[in-house]
């Protein structure tokens, strides 16, 4: 059978080649073959009369021939057309004497015949190929076949559907009861698909917010938002997390540090720092010791401005390392939460919600971004070039 294939990818990027089918598709005794998302939006005009079988007609007369149109576009276009040299007559008019009338409403086509290859998951798409037909009062016809193999009924149908095929025969789908077991699988395929973009939602909300956490982050650096309370702000607070272990805890919190703990304490900030000569505490008050370490990384800062060729220097130097670390991090976070998404369902063998689980976990790799973040971006702008 002659027919042409219309197919999405094929003619995505060549609009004129579709175009040209989709005319086509419309002449009487085309057959156009479409995957399910080709030439969807677009109307087929189809050739109501069929003038082939009305030439043969014409041809077959043994007596002067006279045309009947339906009406008076459809006598303007056969006047225009190969029949020009016969009377075009309009209802009401009167045949020439003598003359054999053909009326051209007996060489009607029936319109666009959509013939459906199996049905589809949702209700809506298949509604879409049906209005192919019978667009805006024109004839047509639309036909399904359904397959016991088609995944759809595979997968969702109701049981009974195969044994009631069996008794019953082929060609029963149009029939009330087999009809409304099909529907009701697409039903049930529409419920799934509800229920998992329900599920999707859920997990998404996590996200969208770190998102917009992130993006809010990355607007401020692009507005060009002075970095400096915010960088010196990290730096006390990576002091303050190094300090913790001295501070004791409840009834153990203490005030006081010793010198070996003080100078233990100096070390490690230095090495975060990249100070090769710094403070050397004796002890005492740890809370002042803390203090004259973030006076020293405050200083330490001051001489990275200098050497960095002043504070403009700086602040260009500091967003390039901080959207670089954002970009970094926002990147490896997308990776965790996917892998996370892909085995939170199991927590649900422990009694946990899985949705709930997922918002804590989530929540808790963030955080630990964020922490490789600030620490990515102090390391890049602390440590000497």
């Amino acid at each position: 059978i002659p027919h042409a294939v219309l197919n999405a990818d094929d003619v995505k990027n060549n609009t004129e080649a579709e175009n040209e089918i989709l005319q086509r598709a419309g002449r009487v005794g085309a057959v156009t073959v479409a995957t399910d998302m080709a030439g969807r939006g677009v109307d087929i005009r189809p050739d109501l009369y069929d003038d082939q079988r009305l030439a043969e007609a014409v041809a077959k007369a043994t007596q002067p021939v006279a045309i009947l149109a339906v009406d008076a576009h459809e006598a303007q276009r056969l006047a225009g057309g190969q029949f020009d040299k016969l009377p075009i007559l309009t209802p009401g008019m009167a045949a020439p004497q003598g003359a054999v009338v053909l009326n051209e409403a007996d060489f009607a086509t029936g319109g666009l015949l959509v013939l459906g290859a199996e049905r589809h998951d949702s209700r809506r798409i298949d509604n879409q190929l049906v209005g192919r037909s019978g667009r805006q009062g024109e004839p047509g016809t639309t036909q399904f076949a359904v397959s016991l193999d088609d995944q759809v009924i595979r997968d969702y149908a109701p049981k009974g559907l195969k044994g009631w095929l069996s008794h019953h025969g082929k060609g029963h789908e149009a029939d009330g009861r087999g009809a409304h077991m099909v529907k009701k699988a697409q039903k049930k395929v529409e419920e799934v698909h509800a229920s998992q973009r329900e599920t999707t939602a859920k997990y998404e909300g996590p996200e969208a917010i770190q998102r917009q956490i992130i993006y809010d982050d990355r607007r401020s650096i692009l507005d060009g938002h002075d970095l400096t309370p915010q960088i010196l702000k990290w730096a006390g607070a990576a002091v303050d997390t190094l300090a913790e272990p001295y501070q004791g805890h409840g009834l153990f919190h203490r005030d006081g540090i010793s010198r070996d703990d003080a100078m233990v304490l100096a070390d490690s900030v230095h090495d975060m720092f990249g100070v090769t000569e710094g403070l050397s505490p004796e002890g005492g008050s740890l809370e002042h010791t803390v203090t004259a370490l973030k006076d020293e990384v405050h200083h330490l800062y001051q001489r990275r401005e200098t050497d960095a060729g002043g504070p403009e220097a700086m602040q260009d130097k500091a967003r390039k390392v901080f959207i670089d670390a954002l970009d970094k991090g926002w990147s490896e976070q997308i990776e965790d939460l996917g892998n996370l998404r892909d085995g939170i369902g199991y927590r649900g063998l422990a009694q946990v919600q899985p949705e709930d689980a997922y918002k804590i976990e989530a929540r808790r790799l963030f955080d630990e971004m964020q922490v490789r973040v600030e620490s990515e971006t102090l390391e890049n702008i602390f440590r000497p070039a």
